[in-house]
């Protein structure tokens, strides 16, 4: 489903922060930093909730080429599909443990991918050209002003306002109300997690996390 651009502006996110912290004037939390400590919570809310930022990226295959990179800016790698079918992801020691040589060697349409570092390997490695599909989460480019409009979803808002609010605390040394700020963040970002998917019953995609592919390739 297709993310709606955010009512928010990182501007509104400074503007929260200084009133709640006492600090309107921006004389100790300072634009720099507002900007500085939403960038973290971003990358936060997007590693614990892969659903957070989702892109397609889509490549075309080389004839006789296994080996293929991460798209830039991906993290969390949802799936893989070769042409129309969704393959099945193996790990790449069992994949060379079992099948050694011909891991490398057979050459047709893929059923498999495997991950090596920054790579995916395809196999069997395709006879053809068709079009490789990377289903992902995406981490947005990092905001750099106030007018930026917030990258995540209006739901994604208040975990991020809290996330930063707690940074701001944690400054001021107010370490009690940083950690109960913090816990506010976690559990928020709790409620986000488990909602329902939209595309669950359409095109939904490994949906339990322990499916997921972990990595950062930005």
């Amino acid at each position: 489903m297709p993310q709606s651009p955010s009512l928010y502006t990182i501007g509104n996110i400074a503007t929260y922060i200084t009133e709640q912290f006492g600090d309107v004037a921006s004389v100790q939390i300072d634009t720099a930093k507002i900007i500085r400590w939403t960038n973290l919570a971003i990358l936060e809310v997007i590693t614990k909730d892969p659903k957070a930022s989702r892109g397609t990226y889509t490549q075309n295959s080389v004839k006789d080429q296994q080996t293929y990179t991460y798209p830039a800016r991906s993290q969390t790698i949802f799936g893989i599909k070769w042409d129309n079918t969704m393959l099945g992801r193996v790990a790449f020691e069992n994949a060379m443990e079992q099948l050694g040589a011909s891991f490398v060697n057979v050459k047709g349409d893929p059923q498999y991918w495997a991950d090596w570092e920054n790579t995916f390997l395809l196999y069997p490695t395709p006879s053809s050209v068709k079009t490789i599909t990377v289903y992902a989460t995406v981490k947005p480019p990092d905001v750099t002003s106030l007018s930026d409009i917030f990258p995540l979803a209006d739901m994604y808002y208040a975990p991020v306002l809290s996330y930063v609010l707690a940074k701001a605390q944690e400054l001021d040394e107010d370490y009690q109300a940083a950690a109960a700020t913090r816990t506010l963040f976690e559990d928020s970002l709790k409620q986000t997690y488990n909602r329902p998917d939209a595309s669950v019953g359409q095109n939904a995609l490994l949906d339990d996390p322990d499916d997921y592919y972990y990595g950062d390739y930005a």
